[in-house]
């Protein structure tokens, strides 16, 4: 519980410097980089948090099949 709430820390330390730095550049910054930097962030950020919620060592992949694909009409709403 310790090491995950110290990841947890790690990851909004990094994420307020990453925001600082991108407020600081956005001026200079074409829109394209800007939006890259975005979606690198956000993937760091779900790949950290992943394992938190699925509670395996699966990671990003459980979380990121539930959000890709819909789930299927014969499923019950719980799986």
């Amino acid at each position: 519980m310790i090491f995950q709430d110290t990841k947890m820390y790690l990851c909004v330390k990094v994420l307020k410097k990453v925001h600082q730095l991108l407020f600081a550049r956005f001026v200079t910054m074409n829109f394209s980089a800007f939006f890259a930097i975005i979606i690198s962030v956000l993937a760091v950020f779900i790949a950290a948090i992943g394992p938190v919620h699925a509670g395996t060592g699966g990671g990003i992949t459980v979380p990121a099949a539930k959000l890709i694909t819909p789930p299927k009409p014969t499923q019950p709403a719980g799986k």
